[in-house]
């Protein structure tokens, strides 16, 4: 069945959803580019022939729509647009080559709020060529309207080279602003002024918000905006660096900091905004803005006779640069794999990318793109009752509208679902971004709970867990179809003692809900336990090797004994007779147990001389017992043939000497009685003679 929502609107939520991929691909320098769409950048041809400034874009699926070196713009095959030449009439007008065409940003795209499928290109004119030829740093913009010539573009008549402004440097930014409009912010030659241009759905505004902040200036050197709109950055050919605050509201820039002195012709935020990277030609440094001393640090240098120039982030969150040789290019790009991190940490990295052969990276990267920021709407809600997962409600966003983009990454007006929740989606209608939120609500079946795994010769059970207070029947079957049970409950049911198998639940409720469930309860593989060995004897004090195997975890007990009762084969060193048992867990959880038996002979052979010769020699001079350590010695005592006890101890230690009462007893026979306690509580006794000699 399914189920069509047309929803009212009321204010909820802001979807974060059109900051796509629009800078995935960029295009710069001598028909290089470089895409980014597969997560890493990969070179690519391109038809551009620029020097230095340039800007490029994407649609939101990172698909390139076209590029521009603010004189001539390329459509997404590389080739020049229907009108799309000649948008700087000051520069054309002195019939000075394309080649020569330099400035530091002298192309910027902004996309037209209210109307996603136009663009403004603005040119910004440099401010002298070769020669000598002094121009006066005009500002142009022209349209670009994606929606013609068979998606590819063409410039619009009657919107094409429309001058703005004149006497500005060769920088040029573009900042988000607080209220669907875009500033685009440049600096003019003869003073600290920063020139604010807004642009909203009435258009480009001529008139400029001036503001004055600094002291450094030049005409050469990127302008550059922080990640969160709030900062400028300006290098200085020739002067320095310079770090300033930036209103989005009001479009003022305020509160300049001297960052650095001296000539530096790029800057650039870290994604994080705490770090600025800075190129003087020779070398690249980053500066710790999160600090007042605004720490330096030497990054990367350039081989002899070559210079950086320009500083970009990518969309993957790393700083690119190059290095070229005077009136030559590059063909190789550098990286900073984490630009946010302090000093070296940040791991700046040499040669990773080659460009294509045929291919040059020049001065400059392509400009930023700034979008206008989206305005928030209303909700559209509706509570749908059905059957959890057996209808399939669509959801129908709000038309006419454009680049519909779903929460979860789907384009399109409509989406289908089949689980109760939010559901957001966002898109353009005019210059307004909106959102439209979907509450889709489905009652909750009751959810099904099993044992995943039986282990032989186990049963399992099956419990449904009531969601609600919903009263449902319940009616199990086996897999052969036969009835086994069926209760009406409103908590829930459960059915003990299964077998592995499959099994059916038919779940149904009074309003129409009806669903038949089945679920499988699977036995495990049958383990195989064994133990060795299983029954032995083993002498008092000896130690023994115990090997279970076919499990994937052990466990003995009693531990007593054990070195380590943990794994498969521990060594045992039992005092007493024991059984052992061995508990072994397989993969699926299943456990098994099996027992060891050990016996412990304690009946240790006692050594006793049959002779000794007390002369003190060293050797044989006393008669004491041999092979004895865990027994204990109850009685040793020796007696001469009248029967007269010359010698007696407890300590197994002691032996005869052969002297009785201080006196050398006399060559002969004598007589010994020996008895022995054993550790499980038996004696042991020994008689006998034994000859001294001399």
């Amino acid at each position: 069945m399914k189920v069509c929502l047309l929803w009212s609107v009321f204010f909820f939520f802001c979807l974060n959803a059109f900051a796509q991929k629009e800078g995935n691909i960029w295009v710069f320098g001598t028909n290089a580019g470089l895409d980014f769409n597969s997560g890493i950048p990969v070179p690519v041809r391109t038809g551009v022939a620029g020097f230095e400034g340039c800007a490029s874009v994407c649609d939101a699926a990172g698909q390139l729509l076209f590029y521009t070196e603010g004189r001539n713009v390329w459509d997404r095959n590389h080739n020049l647009m229907p009108n799309g030449t000649d948008l700087m009439p000051g520069v054309s007008s002195t019939g000075i080559p394309d080649g020569y065409v330099s400035g530091t940003q002298q192309a910027l795209i902004v996309p037209m709020p209210g109307d996603p499928d136009k663009y403004y290109v603005f040119s910004l004119e440099q401010e002298y060529l070769p020669g000598g030829i002094v121009l006066q740093g005009n500002l142009w913009y022209s349209v670009v309207d994606m929606a013609a010539n068979g998606g590819l573009g063409t410039v619009s008549a009657g919107q094409k080279s429309v001058l703005i402004n004149m006497g500005l440097t060769e920088k040029m930014a573009a900042a988000a602003g607080t209220d669907c409009n875009v500033w685009v912010v440049a600096m003019a030659k003869s003073s600290n002024e920063f020139r604010a241009f807004e642009v909203n759905t009435g258009g480009v505004q001529s008139v400029p918000v001036s503001s004055f902040a600094g002291t450094l200036n030049s005409s050469r050197g990127t302008l550059k905006v922080s990640p969160n709109g709030r900062r400028l950055a300006a290098a200085h050919t020739s002067r320095g660096v310079e770090v300033y605050d930036f209103n989005p509201a009001t479009g003022q820039v305020s509160n300049a900091q001297t960052v650095t002195t001296g000539s530096h012709y790029a800057v650039v935020f870290s994604p994080d905004g705490s770090k600025l990277y800075a190129s003087n030609y020779s070398h690249v440094y980053q500066f710790d803005l999160s600090t007042s001393l605004m720490t330096r640090t030497e990054v990367a240098a350039a081989p002899n006779r070559r210079e950086i120039h320009d500083l970009k982030c990518g969309p993957d969150g790393r700083i690119y640069f190059g290095h070229i040789k005077e009136d030559e290019g590059g063909t190789s790009l550098h990286v900073i794999n984490n630009p946010d991190l302090s000093g070296l940490a940040c791991q700046p990295q040499m040669d990773v990318i080659t460009l294509l052969p045929g291919t040059l990276l020049q001065l400059g990267f392509p400009n930023e793109l700034a979008f206008a920021p989206a305005k928030d709407t209303l909700v559209r809600r509706l509570q749908v009752t059905a059957c959890s997962g057996m209808q399939e409600v669509w959801l129908q966003a709000d038309t006419p509208g454009q680049r519909y983009i779903w929460a979860d990454g789907i384009s399109g007006s409509r989406k289908s679902v089949s689980e109760s929740g939010r559901y957001y989606v966002g898109y353009l209608q005019g210059c307004v971004y909106r959102v439209d939120t979907f509450i889709a609500h489905f009652p909750l079946l009751p959810r099904v709970v099993a044992d995943s795994l039986l282990c032989s010769g186990s049963t399992g059970s099956i419990s449904f867990i009531a969601a609600d207070t919903t009263a449902y029947t319940y009616r199990w079957y086996d897999a052969q179809g036969n009835l086994l049970a069926s209760r009406e409950s409103n908590r829930g049911d459960n059915m003990p003692g299964l077998a592995a198998g499959r099994y059916m639940v038919q779940i149904s409720n009074a309003s129409g809900c009806d669903t038949l469930i089945p679920v499988e309860l699977t036995a495990t593989p049958t383990s195989v336990l064994s133990v060795s060995p299983q029954d032995t004897v083993i002498a008092y004090g000896d130690r023994i090797q115990l090997q279970a195997s076919g499990a994937v975890s052990y466990a003995w007990y009693p531990e007593a004994g054990l070195d380590n009762p943990r794994i498969s084969d521990p060594e045992a060193t039992p005092a007493d007779p024991v059984i052992y048992t061995v508990w072994g867990t397989d993969v699926y959880g299943c456990t098994d147990s099996l027992q060891v038996r050990i016996h412990i002979n304690y009946h240790m052979p006692v050594f006793i001389p049959s002779a000794f010769s007390p002369n003190g020699d060293g050797v044989n001079d006393v008669f004491r017992l041999r092979n004895i350590s865990y027994q204990e010695l109850k009685a040793f005592q020796v007696y001469n043939r009248w029967g007269e006890e010359v010698f007696s101890t407890v300590n197994i230690l002691d032996g005869w000497d052969g002297h009785y009462k201080g006196v050398s007893s006399p060559v002969g026979t004598y007589y010994y009685h020996v008895r022995i306690g054993l550790p499980d509580g038996q004696t042991e006794e020994y008689v006998g003679d034994v000859s001294l000699i001399r």
